[in-house]
């Protein structure tokens, strides 16, 4: 049986991804906090080189999926040293203990890491982030090492229930400000392929089990726009439209590139993974409400 690490566990995707594979592996898990009982559950700060180095050879895995992040866009941009340091000097803290055990890293990458003048981007399809979060999520990459042993996953707008104490993500965003009968400003020049959690965690399964190496793409189906996305989630949910004002512009630190929607085919491919559309993910979402912590 494979033994699986979990790095960020706490996180929408990490314990998405452990609720699915506690059953199937022998699973580690950590985080910088901890927020939740889970099995085999130990704090691990990935800044820390030395402990990074010793807990991973302790435990000994075969893989390492490393889902921890600093992925708040204008802190990023704000706290730059912090960034680099979680985001670029904590994946090599990783990346140089699994080296040191023969492990296989799966690394958690963004569609940020492109400039968004393309939009469909495909894998092997020049990076140019335009700001620090995508830049350090790029360097990042740079780290993992050999990819014909690592994986790297870029992916787009997690989107899933709370099931953990958590901060929220678009979706659970949206409803709570429209349950609440708040007005909302969306944006409509921000493309994405958002990426329902339950669909990205079945996608590094598969890599797992296939035993798969490289670069994919896992996100969602159809590029869309933050705005489009909030009308659909609005319908979905049966909640009313009107709260939702649509603008073209944001003040924000951080700048966001405007269409960095990615190309699904080669994990749809490879993996044999159905990706989503935001509104099948909507419609799953709907079908498992009672997972909402609001």
């Amino acid at each position: 049986m494979k033994r699986i690490l979990i790095i960020g566990a706490n996180g929408l995707l990490g314990y998405n991804l452990y609720q699915k594979l506690k059953d199937k592996f022998e699973i580690y898990t950590c985080s910088r906090t901890k927020r939740v009982e889970m099995e085999n559950f130990f704090l691990l700060d990935i800044i820390d080189s030395e402990n990074v180095r010793k807990k991973v050879i302790e435990i000994d895995p075969d893989v390492i999926v490393l889902t921890a992040a600093m992925t708040r866009v204008d802190l990023c941009e704000k706290e730059k040293s912090k960034a680099w340091d979680v985001n670029v000097v904590g994946t090599q803290n990783v990346a140089e203990a699994c080296r040191s055990i023969n492990s296989k890293l799966i690394y958690i990458s963004t569609d940020y890491v492109f400039d968004g003048t393309k939009g469909k981007y495909v894998e092997n399809d020049t990076t140019n982030p335009i700001s620090h979060y995508g830049l350090t999520k790029l360097e990042g990459e740079k780290r993992v090492g050999d990819l014909s042993i690592n994986c790297i996953v870029r992916t787009s707008v997690i989107y899933g229930w709370n099931e953990v104490f958590q901060r929220q993500n678009f979706v659970t965003w949206m409803l709570n400000q429209l349950k609440s009968g708040k007005k909302s400003t969306i944006i409509t020049k921000w493309y994405n392929t958002p990426t329902l959690v339950d669909n990205l965690s079945e996608g590094i399964i598969r890599i797992i089990t296939k035993e798969k190496t490289g670069l994919f793409h896992i996100a969602g189906a159809n590029c869309i726009n933050r705005y489009e996305f909030a009308l659909e989630i609005a319908r979905t949910f049966e909640e009313d439209i009107s709260l939702i004002t649509p603008v073209d512009k944001l003040t924000l630190l951080a700048r966001r590139p405007e269409k960095p929607c990615l190309d699904v085919s080669k994990a749809s491919t490879e993996l044999g993974l159905k990706l989503l559309t935001t509104q099948e993910g909507l419609d799953y979402m709907k079908k498992n409400i009672k997972k909402w912590k609001n």
